[in-house]
């Protein structure tokens, strides 16, 4: 019940070759997706993988175990966008078939743990993996504040903190002619 989004393999190479970079051989997981579908876990590591979920089942769900084992070795890297789009009304975890869900490319930030699954919009907005390098220009401006996570239905405030963008959901593309003809009167022509 998961599409791969346009562009899938790239995205991936892009996604480990950022991680390799910065973290080398370290990188136990990088999360390109939500769920335990969204996760790529190096075969060197899979088997203490596959060890934490059966010495932890049946009190957590393989997907709440991928958070705790990246918690506890401190080596689960994200990508910044969203590389496949879940199309199921079914959650092995017991989320709501009604609730929305991230679309291709935009930002994985929603529904994830913060600090330890969520990407790191504000430390990590140079590059397209979090944790990150250091960035080697200014930090975030304090007039463009993180959103506030809170229940909610989709709207702009977190897709609008993905600027510039590597790839372009079809919403982010709405909230941002939204934004801009709220500026000006002329139509801006979105070239992604």
């Amino acid at each position: 019940d998961w599409l791969a989004c346009r562009g899938l393999l790239s995205s991936i190479v892009l996604a480990l070759e950022a991680a390799t970079r910065t973290f080398g051989r370290s990188v136990r997981a990088v999360r390109v997706s939500y769920g335990l579908n969204g996760v790529i876990i190096p075969n060197p590591h899979a088997a203490d993988f596959a060890r934490f979920v059966r010495t932890n089942s049946p009190r957590l769900k393989p997907d709440h175990a991928l958070t705790q084992w990246a918690r506890a070795s401190g080596s689960l890297v994200t990508f910044r966008h969203n590389a496949f789009v879940h199309v199921g009304a079914v959650s092995s975890i017991g989320n709501s078939g009604s609730r929305w869900n991230t679309a291709c490319y935009e930002l994985l930030y929603d529904w994830l743990e913060i600090h330890t699954e969520a990407f790191q919009i504000d430390s990590c907005g140079h590059d397209v993996i979090s944790p990150c390098a250091p960035s080697p220009s200014k930090p975030r401006a304090a007039s463009n504040p993180l959103p506030k996570r809170t229940p909610k239905t989709f709207t702009c405030d977190v897709a609008l903190q993905d600027l510039p963008v590597y790839l372009a959901s079809d919403r982010l593309k709405t909230c941002l002619a939204s934004s801009l003809s709220g500026a000006t009167k002329l139509k801006p022509k979105l070239f992604f």
